[in-house]
């Protein structure tokens, strides 16, 4: 049997090592006695890349980053973890100041609580905000094609129109694609009037007179260029604004 010792200090066997539940038990508990943190993952198949094949990445457990929250020295997490110390050091810099941002917001006292249960509240949160902002990058980037592609759309049915009158389409094709056209266009200006683009700087609606090219580069008030755009769903703020009306 051989070790293989990668230049961050990570250890492979060279091989895979069969062994009975008593030697795998006994070299478990080897592990647990060097690094704090010892998660075992099961596997279907025997792994053939070894160390130094392909860059092995391991994303943070809950166990890791409690870890990262009792001990202040950073050498000691990275030997703790079986880590660099670039590793430790980065995710400190990236998971310390969000979640004790996250924790003031909430008013909750990281020192007295449950530090592995609030790790896993925060992460959760965290994915779902994640996950949230990128369904809105994706819905903005919809949004903003759309002038353009109603553009599309007028011509396509400008150009089966004068087929239509030439004669040179069958009657049942043109009403089929005809109808999905005008379906296509309710379903955009639907998706515009439920949603807006507004400028983040001054929460102006977005200029989008010049189409899908220009839209997003300016708001109305010409003076907040570049910007960054935020989303608003019309019916869910006309909803909120009818609720408060019926408090008072």
């Amino acid at each position: 049997m051989e070790l293989l010792v990668g230049d961050k200090g990570k250890i492979d066997f060279d091989a895979p090592v069969k062994m009975n539940i008593d030697q795998r038990k006994k070299f478990i508990n080897f592990l647990k006695s060097i690094f704090s943190v010892v998660e075992i993952i099961e596997s279907e198949r025997v792994r053939t890349e070894r160390l130094g094949d392909i860059l092995f990445l391991k994303n943070w457990s809950v166990d890791e980053y409690a870890v990262l929250l009792e001990v202040e020295d950073t050498n000691n997490v990275a030997e703790m973890l079986g880590r660099s110390w670039m590793s430790v050091d980065i995710k400190r810099g990236e998971f310390l100041p969000t979640y004790l941002a996250w924790a003031k917001e909430k008013k909750i006292d990281i020192v007295k609580g449950d530090t592995k249960k609030l790790i896993k509240e925060f992460m959760k949160e965290h994915e779902d905000e994640l996950r949230r902002r990128s369904e809105e990058r994706k819905l903005i980037h919809e949004i903003e094609k759309i002038p353009d592609r109603l553009k599309e759309i007028e011509s396509d049915t400008f150009l089966l129109n004068t087929r239509n009158d030439q004669g040179n389409i069958d009657p049942g094709e043109y009403v089929e694609k005809l109808e999905k056209l005008d379906n296509e266009k309710k379903d955009l200006l639907k998706m515009l009037k439920t949603n807006q683009l507004i400028c983040s700087k001054c929460g102006t609606s977005i200029d989008n007179t010049n189409g899908g090219s220009g839209y997003g580069n300016k708001c109305v008030c010409h003076k907040c260029a570049p910007i960054k755009i935020k989303l608003v769903n019309i019916t869910s703020k006309n909803n909120k604004s009818k609720n408060k009306k019926m408090d008072h």
